[in-house]
């Protein structure tokens, strides 16, 4: 018989079987494997993404975090939205789509807002017009981080950059919300040319790859242990990582702390022998 805290652990079970067969469901419409918002990935996992390479599998917690950091996309863009009402500026285009021509390849992505000052007046005449604006929901570490001179991710400024540049524009301001207590910071990121310029071969080499003129060891892995054989966060939260790294168990894989499902690094993940149709993406 049951007391009320076996009843909650019983719960707490059934509730983790849930997220994890939910997490290891294929989504209904296929995604395109390439995107604005991967602009920041090494050139190696975006060749296994175009190939249709065997994917690990989120772990529940991972899960959890990622649909509440899309429910924090949609709060607090709705409430700063409402706030902007009346003031010279306002949010428009919420997730409109941009793109990036690479010699002639179509890249799209989709912006979280686009910041628009309304006014020509005094005070304000000598901001951009508009403005790219990127909400980001992170942890504590991640959040007083970002706040730091230079403190921005690589990925998040990259993906910020590929926005910028497929929306026309030379200005950012991140939207960080710690997701520990829920303090909010905006901080302003200008197009680095010198970071355009690495995005935009990165897609060029991708593009090489994709219509068969790059071999999968002609794609760089951009990241890697350090000489503590330690993985970084690129590589930890890489969906492909066991094909790279299997050796320095990425993935923060002791129990407790499961990026992915752990069951997942029982397999094997060989490299690519084959190549399937890769066709248009």
């Amino acid at each position: 018989m049951y007391n009320l805290r076996e009843l909650g652990d019983y719960f707490k079970q059934r509730l983790q079987d849930r997220l994890l067969h939910l997490a290891g469901r294929k989504p209904a419409k296929k995604r395109n494997p390439i995107s604005l918002s991967s602009a920041g990935r090494c050139q190696r996992a975006s060749a296994y993404a175009i190939l249709g390479a065997d994917q690990l599998v989120w772990g529940w917690r991972q899960k959890v975090s990622l649909e509440d950091g899309n429910y924090t996309h949609t709060q607090v863009r709705k409430y700063l939205k409402s706030a902007l009402k009346g003031t010279h500026f306002s949010l428009d285009d919420q997730e409109m789509p941009v793109y990036l021509n690479v010699s002639g390849w179509k890249i799209a992505g989709h912006v979280d807002g686009i910041i628009t000052r309304l006014c020509d007046c005094v005070e304000h005449k000598e901001l951009p017009r508009k403005v790219v604006l990127e909400v980001k929901s992170t942890g504590q570490y991640g959040y007083y981080k970002s706040l730091k001179k230079g403190g921005i991710s690589i990925e998040y400024r990259s993906q910020a950059t590929a926005y910028m540049m497929g929306a026309g524009v030379t200005d950012t301001l991140f939207m960080f919300k710690n997701k520990n207590n829920g303090e909010i910071a905006f901080v302003h990121y200008k197009l680095d040319d010198t970071l355009a310029k690495s995005i935009d071969d990165r897609y060029r080499n991708v593009k090489l790859f994709k219509e068969g003129f790059r071999q999968i060891d002609d794609m760089t892995r951009e990241y890697g242990p350090n000489k503590k054989g330690q993985l970084p966060f690129q590589c930890n939260y890489c969906p492909f990582v066991l094909k790279c790294w299997k050796e320095f168990k990425p993935g923060r894989s002791e129990p407790g702390k499961a990026v992915y499902q752990l069951d997942a690094f029982d397999k094997e993940y060989p490299e690519i022998v084959s190549y399937p149709d890769q066709g248009d993406s």
